[in-house]
């Protein structure tokens, strides 16, 4: 937009579109660069014809009033599910305007009147927020990271579409904890001494029998129900068959006249549920395969989070190009407190609650991170920074999450694994340290994207994770594989073919490793040292 502006001669040689949108007929004012009104409000239908109107008035205005078509500037309050094709037509016509979106919220604050809401009053602020040129692409598909915008909004929608399922299917399981409390009570109860795992495979398969209920179990043999346990491959079904038997005669029976209503209401929701699992699974796997081809790939080498959670983090806080300081990223989460001041400036500021206007799904996945990485999933130092900020009494998941917020940002910008303190520091001489490390920590990383059916994509050559393999095969001479073969050393092949294994890295300069000036061994064939986003992998914090 500032380019725009600056290209016209005069702010009046700006022509802004600015649209309230509806799902059948949006609203749409033209104005020039400094506000004067140039077309009265007028309707536009969400359709082609809405589409070839628009077009037909921005070609009519810009050649009455001398207005170049490259000046032209459209945007709405955010987009849409029910707009975004408009804004793609848009998009794609021959005289390319900017396509832009605003925040409702700025937008609000730009009406001219605060305790009202109308079309009109709501169209005034979004044509002077565009003035104001605080506004956002909507579409950016040619720029020098498209691609990594696309896969950005692809993992925001596949972590969005995950959520909203996993909604749903606690929404189911609550309606089946209330059919199971009559047919058969304390079946799936949380406690140890269950026999069978609330909601796994084996009690999923009991649910949906015809003679799910306490009266019937009371009446099997232990032999016969331990027959079908160990069909469900359950581990000692004779002893759990039993247990189930004693439940079930200790349970009150349910009134006959409901039972087989009962039981074919609980088989409908269990293959709804059952479904429900299956396409959140699927979307775990396409979340896993497109994270792999972004930065965010680097946040699942930190203990305690993993595919959804890295997924998740990474979507929200999107391209590492848009994302701004620390600040503002806290604030953009949600994981700050508010600050006020007023009554001059020798008055300090207060600090309020937490505002409630922030991006929730960010703020969730970054507490619940916190949490579990707090309590003895994390790395070592986390959870020591945790245990002391909850003994001091102070809010020790929003600290830790302000402080995953930065590690992650850190390792997205930077593109390197999570590494202790001790080993952030850019010298030879941790080579040994590096990889003892690197043979706790790789073999899980490694089953984390085996089993999340992403293994290959994450390893690629081009994706994030595996330039960072190559960075430390060519800096350190450290093979890590993909298999379970820990990671090891690689023995360093001399140029004389007579000589033996008794060279260094300081004398062997005819092999297949040079020298930089840190002292770091760097592979020929990798090309490390010639690609600047990859340079200092092991010196950030």
């Amino acid at each position: 937009m500032a380019a725009i502006f600056e290209r016209a001669d005069s702010f009046k040689n700006v022509l802004i579109v600015a649209l309230d949108f509806a799902k059948d007929k949006h609203l749409c004012l033209i104005c020039n660069g400094i506000g004067d009104q140039l077309l009265k409000p007028f309707p536009l239908h969400n359709n082609r014809a809405g589409f070839e109107h628009l077009l037909e008035r921005i070609q009519t205005t810009c050649k009455r009033h001398g207005i170049s078509p490259k000046n032209v500037i459209i945007g709405g309050e955010d987009n849409p599910a029910y707009a975004e094709n408009f804004l793609y037509a848009l998009h794609q016509d021959k005289s390319r305007p900017l396509v832009v979106r605003v925040n409702a919220w700025k937008a609000k604050r730009q009406r001219e009147n605060l305790q009202a809401s109308t079309d009109s009053l709501d169209l005034t602020g979004v044509a002077k927020t565009l003035i104001n040129r605080d506004a956002y692409l909507v579409f950016d598909e040619q720029g020098p990271h498209a691609d990594e915008y696309a896969d950005y909004d692809s993992l925001r929608a596949f972590t969005r579409t995950r959520d909203a399922i996993v909604k749903m299917c606690t929404a189911l399981s609550n309606r089946i904890h209330n059919e199971i409390k009559v047919l058969f009570p304390g079946f799936l109860d949380t406690e140890k001494s269950n026999p069978l795992t609330p909601f796994g495979k084996a009690s999923l398969a009991l649910m949906e029998r015809a003679d799910f209920h306490a009266a019937a179990f009371a009446r099997k043999r232990s032999d016969a129900l331990a027959k079908i346990l160990s069909k469900l491959r359950v581990h000692e079904p004779e002893q759990k068959a039993q247990t189930l038997i004693a439940r079930a005669r200790e349970a009150l029976p349910a009134r006959p006249q409901s039972v087989e209503v009962r039981q074919k209401c609980l088989q409908h929701l269990v293959n709804a549920y059952r479904q429900f699992e299956a396409l959140t699974d699927s979307l775990e796997i396409l979340s896993a395969q497109t994270l792999a081809r972004t930065p965010a790939a680097m946040l699942t080498s930190i203990s305690g989070i993993g595919m959804v959670t890295a997924s998740a983090i990474g979507g929200e806080q999107g391209h590492v190009d848009h994302l701004g300081s620390l600040r503002h990223m806290a604030s953009y989460a949600g994981i700050v407190p508010g600050h006020e001041q007023t009554g001059g400036p020798d008055k300090p500021g207060v600090s309020t609650r937490v505002k409630p206007r922030c991006n929730r799904r960010l703020k969730k996945h970054l507490l619940h991170a916190a949490f579990r990485m707090g309590n003895r999933l994390g790395p070592p130092e986390f959870v020591e920074a945790y245990g002391k900020l909850k003994r001091d009494g102070q809010h020790a998941d929003f600290i830790m999450a302000r402080r995953l917020l930065h590690m992650s940002k850190a390792m997205m910008r930077y593109r390197f694994i999570y590494l202790p303190p001790e080993l952030r520091r850019n010298t030879y001489s941790q080579r040994e340290q590096l990889l003892a490390y690197l043979q706790e920590t790789w073999p899980k990383l490694v089953s984390k994207w085996r089993d999340a059916h992403a293994l290959d994509q994450a390893l690629a050559s081009d994706a994030p994770l595996g330039i960072w393999r190559k960075c430390i095969k060519g800096l350190h001479g450290i093979e890590l594989p993909w298999d379970s073969t820990p990671p090891h050393f690689i023995k360093q092949a001399s140029s004389n073919s007579n000589s033996n294994s008794n060279s260094n890295s300081n004398s062997n300069s005819n092999s297949n490793s040079n020298s930089n000036s840190n002292g770091f061994a760097v592979a020929a064939d990798t090309n490390i040292h010639s690609k600047p986003e990859t340079g200092g992998i092991l010196t950030q914090s």
